[in-house]
């Protein structure tokens, strides 16, 4: 499937970026979509398309995911300051400690992989 900027496109996001931005993919693509929630099944407008990967908002949430929750700021997605609020808090703090965990196994790894 060839993704095109303004394009409206189905996706199941499956993971999160550092920053709180939902990763999706299509056919090995990946596309940012501010907003969303790994399990979210959305209709999202891409908005900007690079080479090796797009920027989409969410048009449309289809299937929330459960990790969904109201952000309690009112001001969340507009000010830039909370990119977390809208999921549970057990799962904002797996999704922060993440990239840290992530970033030592790397770090520790000797020689051949091994830790």
């Amino acid at each position: 499937m060839i993704i095109r900027k303004d394009d409206y496109i189905e996706l199941w996001v499956d993971n999160l970026a550092y920053g709180g931005e939902g990763i999706a993919r299509v056919d090995g693509f990946v596309i940012f979509i501010r907003g969303a929630v790994p399990g979210d099944r959305i209709i999202a407008r891409i908005f900007k398309k690079r080479k090796g990967y797009a920027n989409a908002s969410i048009v449309e949430i289809l299937d929330p995911s459960p990790e969904r929750v109201n952000a309690p700021c009112p001001y969340s997605g507009h000010c830039g300051g909370c990119n977390y609020q809208h999921l549970d808090y057990g799962r904002q703090l797996f999704y922060k400690r993440e990239p840290v965990h992530h970033k030592s196994r790397q770090s520790f790894q000797g020689p051949g992989g091994r830790l």
